[in-house]
Formats: C-alpha cells, structure tokens, sequence
C-alpha cells in the first residue's frame, strides 16, 4: 500500500510539473508585446518602428502576420487643426534562421477612411466623463489639416494614401539566461507611393533593442529604437531628421492560451515647427491576445496621454499571426 502510494503520489506530482512546464514554455513562446505602432499624426505617416519583444523564431519558424488599426485624429488648438480617420494595415512575414537570427519583411499601407468613429468617440468621451474638445461644434466625418503658421490647409482628401512602404530587417537575440531575453534588430523602409505627403524612393532606417523578462505569469517587455529619416519636409511643414521611440509592456499570462497586455509608446515629437507637434507624444493601450495552437489573435484600444493634440484621440488596433 505505501508503495502504491508512494507511486500515485510520484506521478500526480509529475503531471503537476509537467503541466507547469508546459505553461511556462507556452507562456514564454507566447511573450510578447502588442503588435501596435504609433498611429500619432505625423509619426501615423512617416516609419515608426513597432515594438518585438526579444523571443524571436526558432530555427525555420515562419510567422506570418496581418494586422489593422484604425485611429481617430483630432486636435482643436490654436495652432493647427487636424480632423480625420486613418487606417494603418500591415501584412508581414518573418523567418527564423537559428542562432537567434530573425529575418524580417513588410508590406504596409496608410490611408485616410471614412471610419465613422466621430460618435462612437463622443459616447466614449461621455461615458468616461470627458469633455468633447469642441467636437460636437464641428461637422462629422470631416477631413481637415490646417497649420497656418506655415500655409498649410488641406480639406476633401478622404481616402488619400499617406504611405505604402516596403520594409526589411534582421534581428539577433545575443542574450537569452534566467527568463531574460534581449535582442536587436535594424530596419530600412523604402516609400512605394508618390504623392503630397511622402515621396516615391524615400529611404529610412532604425536600429532597435528589444528585452523580455518572464516573472511567474508574468511577463515584462521593453523596447528603444532611433530612426533616420530622409524626408524632412511634409506639405510645407519642417520635419525632424532621426528620432527616438521607446516602450514598456507588462503581459499578465491568465491561462495558458490568454493574456492581458497594459503598454506604453513614446515616441519623441517628429515636427521641427508645429507648436505641440514637437512635443513628445504618449500612447497607452490595453489589449488581449489568444493563442490557439499555431494561430494567434489581439485586440486593443489605444488612448493619448498629457499632450493629446500630437497623439490619436482613440485607436483600434486587431490582428492575425500563424506559425508554420
């Protein structure tokens, strides 16, 4: 009978170690933060870089990933006026070649749409107990950019195309010991579309530091990128040459297949003039993210912090991986 006891016991407390592997090796591969770049005005039209995380692929991984986000822009100060929909759509693929290598690829497009988010925003502002910012004195659905400082007024342009570039980049996790992993990654982008806001053949380039730290169900994400721009003038409005990006993610890891993600972009002003333009912008966004087997899914919204007339009044971000 001890014995017999003895080996029941063995075993149930194998299964209970067993399964708490699992969950901690499902957990870490399924650490990372949400797929969400900046969708601030003008950074929403230039490259921004988008935090990774550092627990890259595995040998011959191939992770491929769409995601949309929708976002809301409205400033009402007395230096410029912005009031439009702008919806960023990405389609990406990623391969790992060992060692910690990671290459990247990326086809995205920014245009402005006709999302209808003006009510929904104003319910969300009433709901919350925020003030409205002017929105209900002005027409609905409208789309308007005016900086006077600089003569610039633009009205009309639903459906125009901010950007659709092609990028590629590399990434190498040179640290991997005690549930800390880090990693860098370098990226160029080169413009496909041609029009008033970017030109055909503009080259860009950043180079970014990703660290993810497990902690029990827990996981932390940290990411700093620089970029380089070529293109330092938009509609008459003068850009900054390079800048920087950082953020932090904390990822709450509530069953082996779901996980709670509270995260942070700051993103440093992109405009050279432009009042609050130059001022460094805030994001905060809360997600949820479902892995199931080899697919997985987020959804988060995302809202503007301290400077809210440089950062998307409210954003919807969705999407789609699959690792093969």
């Amino acid at each position: 009978m001890k014995t017999t006891a003895s080996y029941l016991a063995l075993t149930l407390s194998l299964l209970q170690s067993s399964q708490a592997l699992a969950y901690a090796t499902t957990s870490n591969q399924n650490a990372a933060p949400l797929h969400i770049r900046s969708q601030s005005p003008i950074h929403g039209i230039r490259y921004t870089p988008t935090p990774l995380g550092a627990n890259g692929l595995e040998q011959n991984q191939t992770q491929i990933s769409a995601s949309t986000d929708i976002s809301s822009i409205w400033a009402n100060g007395d230096e410029f006026v912005m009031d439009f929909n702008m919806l960023d759509s990405r389609l990406e693929v990623n391969h790992g070649l060992g060692e910690g290598w990671t290459v990247r690829m990326s086809l995205s497009e920014r245009r402005v749409v006709n999302a209808h988010l003006d009510q929904p925003t104003i319910n969300f502002h009433r709901v919350m107990g925020l003030g409205q910012d002017g929105r209900l004195d002005v027409d609905k659905h409208r789309t308007l950019i005016e900086i006077p400082k600089y003569g610039i007024r633009v009205t009309n342009f639903n459906d125009a195309v901010f950007s659709r570039p092609v990028s590629a980049g590399i990434s190498k996790q040179f640290y991997a010991k005690k549930n800390l992993r880090l990693a860098v990654t370098g990226q160029t982008q080169i413009e496909t579309a041609n029009s008033s806001w970017q030109q055909r053949g503009n080259l860009d380039a950043s180079v970014q530091l990703d660290a993810s730290k497990r902690l029990a169900n827990f996981s932390l994400h940290g990411s700093f990128a620089h970029t380089w721009f070529e293109q330092t003038n938009m509609l008459g409005l003068p850009l900054k040459d390079n800048l920087y990006h950082a953020s932090s993610a904390l990822q709450w890891h509530q069953s082996n297949q779901g996980a709670w993600v509270l995260q942070y972009l700051l993103n440093e002003g992109a405009a050279a003039g432009g009042g609050e333009l130059r001022k460094v912008n805030h994001e905060m966004s809360l997600g949820y993210q479902w892995q199931w087997q080899k697919v997985k899914t987020e959804f988060a919204v995302t809202e503007n912090l301290f400077h809210l007339y440089n950062s998307p009044d409210i954003a919807f971000h969705g999407s789609v991986s699959v690792t093969i």
